[in-house]
Order: structure tokens, then C-alpha cells, then sequence
């Protein structure tokens, strides 16, 4: 039997799963401009299921950068996220929107789609948080790291005046430059003109040379590695929300990847 979707408004359910002996898979969003992009999540998340995955509740899947989490019973498991703030709501909105504004600009660049982990580190330069023009980069690093550094006009060089901080508190902060954490490394994003309300102006240009193993972060940032393997220890995204997202320590779906439909 063909699993297919059905949509009730702003929800979309499959219909075709229980037949092989999973829970449909429900999700919803919460205005129309995002119906599109929820009833992709949907099938993804079939297409996944139908090549032999099992989704057990309270597990999470990684759709792009954001993850969601799967609540509910035998019948229907239904898709929830955490917010910015780290409130649980039972909808995709910011998977949805993730994943249709980095493809966006991750096509625009001729550029393949590389999302990073929102609990993943990324390193800043002070102004980052503060809203002012900066520069990025991305380097190939250890797994704990997204690669990016951020830079404004306020670095003064010393990579003491550097943090670390997880992924999920930039896009927070600076939801601006959310479109752009999923492009790969070799690419560098210049935003001119950021604003928190409207998308920010960016100029995208490659590096001179493509990053490889034995050219990843600069050597001066051993220090900077070292403080945010530490930083990791002690993930304020789980402590302060009481582990919204149990795939830090626990059980987590593999990520299935692009999947064309």
C-alpha cells in the first residue's frame, strides 16, 4: 500500500503506515505559509519510515538544523519541536522554516545543503550577539563544533576576546543569520546589513581555497577548542530546560538525509 497525506487544516497526517505496522505520523504548523513545507516533513518522515526505520515514542529525528520529537501512542505519534526560548510546542514551525530558508540559500549559492546541529558550538567575536555587521566563516572541526566562526568589526585579534557558544543561542539571538548556517565549508557569508525584523543583505563569496583536513581552524584557536569542549560538558540548552531535546544523552533517530519527493 502506497502511504500517502492528508491534510486537516494546518495538520497532515499520513495514511498508509499503520498498515505496515507503524503509527501515522501527524504534524502541524501554525499559520498556512508553512502548510507546504509541514506536508514535506511528513513525507520525509514516511519516506524514512518506509525504508525500514521504526520511530518509537519519545524519540527525536534531526530535519535539517532543528530537531523534532515524536509523541503519542500505538496509533498516531505526532511531531512537536522546542522553540528558541525552549518551550515545548506541538507543532514544526522552526523545523519547517529552517529547512526552507537554508535551501533557499544554500541553492542560491550553488551550494550543497551542510545544516549543523543546534547543539553543536559555534565560535563569536563580541558584537555577534549584539546585532552588528560581521563576517563567517567554516572550517572543517571536531565533531562538538559547527565550524563557524563569526566575526565583527569589535574582534580585536586576540582569540581571548573569542566564546563559544551552542548554535541554537545565535539563531536565537540572530535569527538573521539562521538561512545561512546550513552552506559548507568554503563559503563566506558577509551580512551588511543585519536586521533582527527583516532577512539581512549578504554578500556570499568562496574562499580562495577550499578548507581540507590539515587546513581546519586557524592554530591560534587550540585555546578556543579547548574552552568549548569544556562549554560542552554542562549543555545549557538541557540544564536550563530540563533536557527539552533527550538526544543530547538519549535516544536519537538518525538523521535520514535529503530525500527527494
Amino acid at each position: 500500500m502506497t502511504v500517502e497525506t492528508q491534510r486537516a487544516g494546518l495538520e497532515v497526517r499520513t495514511v498508509g503506515l499503520s498498515a505496515r505496522g507503524h503509527p501515522e505520523i501527524s504534524a502541524t504548523v501554525s499559520s498556512a505559509d508553512l502548510s507546504a513545507g509541514c506536508e514535506h516533513f511528513v513525507r520525509f518522515v514516511a519516506a524514512y519510515v518506509e525504508g525500514g526505520a521504526r520511530i518509537r515514542l519519545g524519540e527525536t529525528l534531526r530535519y535539517g538544523y532543528w530537531l523534532t520529537r515524536f509523541e503519542g501512542d500505538e496509533a498516531v505519534l505526532t511531531a512537536w519541536e522546542h522553540d528558541i526560548e525552549c518551550a515545548a510546542l506541538h507543532s514544526v514551525n522552526l523545523a519547517v522554516r529552517y529547512w526552507k530558508e537554508q535551501h533557499a540559500t544554500c541553492e542560491g549559492a550553488g551550494a550543497p545543503f551542510s545544516p549543523p546541529r543546534p547543539d553543536q558550538l559555534v565560535v563569536v567575536s563580541p558584537g555577534v550577539f549584539e546585532g552588528d555587521p560581521l563576517e563567517g566563516v567554516r572550517y572543517p572541526s571536531p565533531e562538538h563544533m559547527t565550524g563557524w566562526w563569526l566575526t565583527t568589526a569589535r574582534y580585536d585579534g586576540k582569540t581571548e576576546s573569542l566564546r563559544p557558544e551552542h548554535c541554537y543561542h545565535l539563531t536565537a539571538r540572530r535569527p538573521d543569520l539562521a538561512p545561512y548556517l546550513a552552506l559548507p565549508f568554503g563559503i563566506r557569508p558577509r551580512l551588511v546589513q543585519p536586521s533582527r525584523r527583516e532577512r539581512a543583505s549578504v554578500t556570499l563569496s568562496r574562499a580562495n581555497r577550499r578548507p581540507s583536513a590539515a587546513r581546519t581552524a586557524p592554530r591560534s584557536s587550540s585555546q578556543i577548542l579547548r574552552r568549548s569542549s569544556a562549554h560542552l560538558l554542562r549543555p545549557d540548552w538541557a540544564m536550563k530546560s530540563k533536557r527539552p531535546f533527550e538526544s543530547l544523552e538519549g535516544p536519537l533517530v538518525a538523521d535520514p538525509g535529503w530525500v527527494r519527493l
